[in-house]
């Protein structure tokens, strides 16, 4: 990335969450954005929550915990609880088509005049009952990535007298580190070049990029060196399927409220074929 010319008006210069974009599809190749979020689909820039409060943090923790918690739960009760026994097996056999034939029919005159209408079609058309637990798969995976990031900061804000120097600027770190181990699909390096203390390695120049579009003063070769043993062979080297490899991949009982949920998760992607075309 390349500093904007000083010719060019400030309300011209590019945001950034553009210059990021714009750094990572050079990195990464191109994705589609949605506006709608105002955000990047490669990073999240943001800075962490530092809550005004310990009751304030505390009462995020909690919300995001039973969120999971009531997740897993319909998914348990749904295809993880007793799914081979016949009893079981017989109560899906009626339950799930009737289900689909239930949402199909409340949205059947419905009009479609926005993409979140289009969304939730898409959901109730392709079997609404095997595609809303895909989607609260997806909504675990969300909240378990707010649930570590958030017991990190337990441990690094609430649980010790001083705050650590440059939080944010490990914090953009990690995340880059994992994104870049996914996209290339190998755990990234760190290290500075013989003759000067510039970064010798595509994670490194990049991070730097980063730092300097976010006005992040810290050491890079510092953070990069905090944040790459954060990452777990899942980062690079996922599970073919991405569905299950976001929670299969993430070290789950590490963080979950209750017990793992892989088989519920081999389940789901054992009938995916159900899904009509």
């Amino acid at each position: 990335m390349r500093k904007g010319s000083d010719s060019v008006p400030l309300m011209e210069q590019p945001s950034k969450v553009d210059q990021v974009h714009a750094l990572c599809e050079e990195l990464f190749g191109d994705r589609p954005r949605n506006f709608l979020s105002g955000g990047s689909p490669f990073i999240d820039i943001s800075r962490p929550n530092f809550h005004d409060s310990k009751s304030e943090f505390l009462l995020e923790l909690k919300a995001v915990k039973a969120v999971i918690g009531h997740c897993e739960g319909i998914l348990f009760q749904l295809v993880g609880q007793d799914r081979d026994a016949p009893p079981h097996v017989e109560m899906m056999d009626r339950l799930e088509p009737v289900i689909n034939l239930y949402a199909l029919q409340g949205s059947g005159s419905a009009r479609i005049n926005s993409p979140n209408d289009l969304a939730v079609r898409n959901v109730v058309d392709t079997g609404f009952h095997h595609s809303s637990l895909l989607v609260i798969i997806r909504m675990i995976e969300a909240y378990r990535r707010r649930l570590a990031e958030l017991k990190q900061q337990e441990a690094d804000f609430w649980n010790v007298s001083n705050r650590p120097p440059n939080y944010y600027a490990r914090t953009i770190a990690l995340r880059f580190a994992r994104l870049f181990a996914q996209e290339r699909g190998i755990k990234p390096t760190i290290g500075t070049v013989s003759d000067g203390n510039h970064p010798s390695t595509d994670y490194g120049r990049a991070l730097e990029d980063l730092f300097r579009i976010l006005g992040i003063k810290a050491n890079v070769r510092s953070a990069g060196e905090w944040a790459i043993p954060q990452l777990v062979e899942a980062d690079w080297n996922p599970p073919l399927n991405h569905l299950s490899g976001g929670l299969l991949g993430m070290g789950f009982e590490k963080v979950s409220t209750g017990a793992t949920i892989s088989p519920v998760v081999h389940e789901l992607m054992k009938t995916e074929k159900k899904v009509p075309k």
